[in-house]
Formats: C-alpha cells, sequence, structure tokens
C-alpha cells in the first residue's frame, strides 16, 4: 500500500469525520497487510443506567455483604461470565 501524505483539510466537523473515517481505513488495511489484529483497549470504566428503584436495592445488598456499590456490581458481572 503506498501512503500519500496531504495536508488535513477538515475546517468543519463533517470534514473532520471523513478524515477520521478515511485514516481508520488506511490503518485496518494496514493492520491487514502486516498480519495485525488491532484490538480495542478497555479502560475499566462504563456507565449503566438502570431505574432508580433498581439502583437503591442494589446499594442495599452491596452495603449487607459489607461491599461498596461498585465492587458488588464487579463481582456479580465476574460471576455471570464465569460461571
Amino acid at each position: 500500500m503506498k501512503i500519500v501524505s496531504k495536508r488535513l483539510d477538515a475546517n468543519d466537523i463533517n470534514k473532520l469525520k471523513k478524515e477520521a473515517s478515511i485514516s481508520l481505513k488506511v490503518f485496518l488495511e494496514m493492520c491487514k497487510e502486516d498480519g495485525v489484529v488491532p484490538q480495542k483497549v478497555y479502560s475499566g470504566k462504563f456507565n449503566v443506567r438502570v431505574p432508580s428503584n433498581l439502583h437503591a436495592e442494589i446499594a442495599e445488598v452491596a452495603m449487607a455483604e459489607g461491599k461498596s456499590l461498585n465492587q458488588w456490581i464487579s463481582d456479580t458481572m465476574d460471576q455471570a461470565v464465569h460461571r
């Protein structure tokens, strides 16, 4: 694959999105040519929206088990994935 350097001409969001799409396609093509499998790096954080009553119930169960809300949810998801 021949890579052609060009000046980025993106003065608005639509042009920026187009340039990003082109860059991603080039990156993925280069990975494929080099036999590299691109992997997404996960931060370990994500937001989940739940009904307020469920939020309260989960918080109560976590507290009863002596865990933080975050730790209880993490443990519960780990158990669900590794059954």
